[in-house]
């Protein structure tokens, strides 16, 4: 699977790509091409609320501003905290699969 990202002008689940015609377990590996909200801020929902067991890479830069900018992006984001797609578990649990 080529990028998993959050499209920017949707918000919730509207925002995720379309997860329900795939089946991540077929997935053996994902390639994130950079960090964009739009290519990589979907990824805490893909690996910690699907079966999706494959493998995760990224550029060394692009993995070491995952995890500010996605924390980040939960802190500031207006979805109230029970609507949210992840938390900040979810992003530390994600990167330690990257």
């Amino acid at each position: 699977m080529l990028d998993c990202g959050l499209h920017p002008g949707r918000e919730g689940i509207q925002s995720l790509p379309y997860f329900d015609v795939i089946n991540p377990k077929d997935i053996e590996l994902l390639l994130v091409t950079h960090f964009h909200v739009d290519h990589c801020a979907g990824l805490p929902y893909f690996t910690e609320k699907t079966d999706f067991k494959g493998k995760i890479y990224m550029t060394h830069p692009t993995k070491s501003i995952y995890n500010y900018v996605l924390l980040d992006f939960v802190k500031v984001s207006q979805t109230p905290s029970d609507e949210q797609l992840f938390d900040e578990k979810d992003v530390e649990n994600s990167l330690n699969k990257i």
